[in-house]
């Protein structure tokens, strides 16, 4: 019967974790201030559902009021109402509501630049026809 030599490494690993003191500090060293904190707030209740504490700025995934969807950013406008905000920024700087076939262009192409200078107001079929220009006199597809 042939015995098969152990890999270096697992038996340095073994030996680590054999001695329970070093285990024991590795594990203390590995906590940091933060979770002893964060810890304690959960003991007291913080973050029960309802909680002054918990609520928006205080809530510790609080990121500001918005988040990215499909790559465009979405912003609280008011209480559980988000909007995105590039149509936001141009509705505030035409003084208009939005009619339901204008979409707003970001000319750089970035979807969170949103400054007021990137953006531009379009037709729908305008915008279409902005990106899909190439195709339409392409070989392969329209004219």
């Amino acid at each position: 019967m042939v015995l098969k030599e152990e890999n270096p490494r697992s038996l340095v690993q073994k030996e680590r974790w054999a001695n329970t003191e070093i285990r024991k500090m590795y594990i203390e060293s590995r906590k940091s201030m933060y979770t002893k904190k964060w810890k304690e707030k959960v003991r007291k209740g913080w973050f029960k559902r309802g909680h002054k504490l918990c609520k928006r700025e205080n809530h510790p995934n609080w990121k500001g009021g918005f988040y990215l969807l499909g790559g465009y950013k979405v912003i609280l406008v008011s209480k559980g109402r988000y909007v995105q905000e590039h149509r936001q920024v141009m509705k505030q700087a035409i003084g208009r509501s939005l009619a339901v076939d204008e979409i707003v262009h970001h000319i750089n192409g970035n979807k969170v630049d949103n400054r007021i200078e990137n953006l531009q107001l379009m037709k729908n079929s305008e915008h279409w026809y902005h990106h899909n220009k190439d195709l339409m006199y392409s070989k392969k597809g329209g004219k």
